[in-house]
C-alpha cells in the first residue's frame, strides 16, 4: 500500500477519534455536588424532649376562714413566711346571728375532721421519717461494701435518701397546714354556737380580730385578695409555696409517654442558667387530656412529673411557673457505629446509603437502629470512616460520578 493511503488512513482514524471524544465530553453526564460526611463511632443518647415548667410541690391557699371584714392585705409576692408566725390577713368577724341546731352540728364535724387530719399527717410523717432512716442505713450499707459496683449503688441510694428528706419536710408541711386548718375550724364553732352552756344566750364577747397566719413556711405566690372589703368564708386570699421544693411538669404524647418510666434520668435545659440540671422521672399521670396544637390538631397528652436531682446551688433562680426543655433519656449507647440522619435512604428493598468511593457513589444495603434525630446507629457493617452521601437526590444512583460540595 503506498505510504500516502496509509498516511491518509491513519489521518481519518485519528480524526474519528479526537471527534468521538470531543462529543463524548461534550455530551457526558455532569458530575452530581453533593455534601458528604465519614462513618464514625461515638457515644449515642435518645432522648423524648418536651418543653415543661417548674411547679411548687406543695402549694398552700390561704382562705378566708369566716364571713366577716377583710383588713387590707400587705404581703408582696416573693415574700418570706414563717408557718403559724407570719401574719397573712386579718379578719373582723360579722356579729353571729342565731344559728340552727343543724349549723352547730356542721362546724363541730368540720373540727372533727380537721382533727382526724391532724392525726393522719403525725402518722405520715412518722411513716417518713422511718423511710429516711432505712434509706440512710441503706447507704451506710452500700458505702462498707467498698466494691466499684456498689459505688454506682451509693449513687443511687443517697439520691433515694434525698427524696425521703423531701418527703419528710413535705409530711411536716401537711401536720402545720392541719393544725391550720383545725385552728379555723375551732374559731367557726366558737361563733357558732347559739347559746351557753346553761340554755342562756352567751355574754356579748369583746370585739375582736381573727388572725390568719402562715399555714407553712415558704413564699408568697401570688396575692388574689389585697384590698379591704367585705370577705364570704372559703374566699382565695393567698397562695404560698416553697419554692426550694420544685417539681417539673412536662405535657407529653402519649405515644411518647407510653416509653417513659419512673426512674427514668432526665436532664432539664433552657431554663436560662449556665449548665443543664439532673433530674429523674417521678410519675407518669395516668390519665391524659385532649389538647389542640397550634396547627388545630387535636392531641392525647398526659403530664409526665420529674423530681430535680441537683443541688439548690445550681438551681438558683429557678422558681415556680418557669419554663423549662425537659429530655428525658430513653436509651444510651457507647462506642457504637454511626451516619448522619439525612444519609440514609429507603425505598421498596428496605434502607441504604451512597457510599463515595472514589470519585463515584455505590449503593450499600445498611440496617439503622437507635437515632436521636442528628444520628443513625447503625448495626450492619459499615467500616468507620467510610464517606458517605448526605441528601444525595434523585439524580444519584449507582455508580453516578460525585463532586464534593
Amino acid at each position: 500500500m503506498p505510504a500516502r493511503s496509509v498516511k491518509r488512513i491513519l489521518f481519518t482514524i485519528g480524526a474519528i477519534v479526537l471527534v468521538s471524544a470531543i462529543v463524548y465530553v461534550a455530551y457526558r453526564p455532569a458530575p452530581v455536588t453533593v455534601e458528604t460526611a465519614s462513618v464514625t463511632r461515638g457515644e449515642l443518647t435518645v432522648t423524648l424532649d418536651e418543653e415543661g415548667f417548674t411547679r411548687v410541690r406543695e402549694r398552700h391557699l390561704v382562705l378566708a376562714p369566716l364571713d366577716g371584714l377583710l383588713h387590707r392585705i400587705t404581703l408582696d409576692p416573693g415574700d418570706d413566711v414563717v408557718a403559724q408566725t407570719t401574719h397573712i390577713a386579718t379578719v373582723e368577724p360579722l356579729a353571729p346571728g342565731l344559728l340552727d341546731e343543724r349549723s352547730v352540728a356542721m362546724a363541730e364535724a368540720r373540727v372533727g375532721a380537721a382533727r382526724a387530719a391532724v392525726k393522719r399527717a403525725r402518722e405520715l410523717e412518722l411513716t417518713a421519717k422511718k423511710l429516711l432512716a432505712s434509706a440512710r442505713d441503706e447507704v451506710e450499707r452500700l458505702r462498707r461494701s467498698g466494691s466499684a459496683t456498689s459505688q454506682i449503688s451509693v449513687t443511687h441510694a443517697e439520691r433515694e435518701a434525698l427524696f425521703r428528706e423531701g418527703e419528710l419536710a413535705a409530711a411536716g408541711a401537711s401536720i402545720r397546714v392541719a393544725e391550720y386548718d383545725l385552728e379555723q375550724a375551732t374559731a367557726a364553732l366558737l361563733l357558732a354556737r347559739p347559746q351557753g352552756e346553761d340554755g342562756a344566750p352567751p355574754p356579748s364577747p369583746p370585739k375582736r380580730m381573727l388572725i390568719v397566719r402562715a399555714p407553712a413556711d415558704g413564699k408568697v405566690l401570688r396575692v388574689l385578695r389585697m384590698s379591704e372589703g367585705p370577705v364570704r368564708i372559703g374566699e382565695p386570699l393567698v397562695e404560698l409555696g416553697d419554692t426550694h421544693q420544685l417539681e417539673i411538669v412536662a405535657d407529653y404524647l402519649t405515644t411518647e409517654a407510653v416509653r417513659i418510666r419512673p426512674g427514668m434520668e432526665a436532664t432539664i435545659g433552657g431554663w436560662g442558667g449556665e449548665s443543664e440540671l439532673v433530674a429523674r422521672v417521678r410519675r407518669v399521670e395516668p390519665s391524659a387530656v385532649t389538647k389542640v396544637s397550634s396547627l388545630g390538631i387535636e392531641e392525647q397528652r398526659v403530664n409526665v412529673i420529674l423530681d430535680l436531682a441537683s443541688s439548690g446551688e445550681e438551681s438558683a433562680g429557678l422558681e415556680d411557673g418557669f419554663r423549662v426543655e425537659v429530655r428525658v433519656t430513653e436509651w444510651r449507647g457507647k462506642d457504637v457505629l454511626l451516619v448522619p440522619e439525612g444519609a440514609l435512604v429507603k425505598d421498596a428493598e428496605g434502607w441504604f446509603v451512597f457510599v463515595l468511593d472514589g470519585h463515584r457513589a455505590w449503593r450499600t444495603a445498611v440496617k439503622p437502629g437507635h437515632r436521636d434525630g442528628r444520628q443513625v446507629e447503625i448495626l450492619s457493617e459499615l467500616a468507620p470512616g467510610t464517606e458517605v452521601l448526605l441528601y444525595p437526590g434523585d439524580r444519584v444512583g449507582d455508580g453516578v460520578r460525585i463532586e464534593r460540595r
